[in-house]
């Protein structure tokens, strides 16, 4: 059996499932959903070499680098079609270009606070009488949009990293 789901909630995510979204641990019907934040820290280990490590993002500072997630589950045994997760990007983080996970989920972007998507080498905007490219900087929303019907109890994340202003 395959079910269409919607979820709506909280300020930071979304996951859309079908035509709509869902916000941080919150679950519609069989899908739940939760974000988290971590800072991104390099380690320096004793044979001199670097390893990337996360953490919670209890305090941060300008120029710190963090790691949204969104993880999802599927807590029922039925399929679920067409799932799109989409994150709100707060305004005092920038994206990281190529940090987006995973890979083989089409990913777009919003710059007009998630009423339309697209990549973000089609996207403008339009300052004054001016009319420009769009950058990572603009980006209000990233939506990924997963590549097959969600089965039952399967889960996921998707998740970026992004450089506080």
């Amino acid at each position: 059996m395959s079910r269409r789901r919607s979820i709506h909630a909280g300020p930071a995510l979304l996951l859309a499932i079908g035509a709509a979204t869902v916000l941080p641990a919150y679950a519609v019907a069989d899908v739940l959903a939760t974000q988290r934040v971590d800072l991104v820290e390099t380690v320096t280990l004793g044979d001199g070499s670097s390893e990337v490590t996360y953490r919670p993002a209890e305090t941060v500072t300008p120029g710190s680098e963090l790691r949204y997630t969104v993880a999802y589950q599927n807590t029922s045994q039925d399929l679920v079609d067409d799932v799109q997760v989409v994150m709100l990007v707060p305004g005092p983080v920038v994206p990281i270009a190529g940090t987006a996970v995973p890979d083989g989920t089409a990913l777009t972007y919003s710059v007009d606070g998630g009423a339309s998507y697209g990549a973000l080498s089609e996207l403008t905007l339009t300052e004054g009488a001016q009319t420009r490219a769009a950058e990572l900087s603009d980006v209000t929303h990233m939506r990924w949009t997963l590549p097959a019907p969600l089965q039952g109890d399967e889960s996921g994340e998707v998740s970026y990293h992004a450089i506080l202003r």
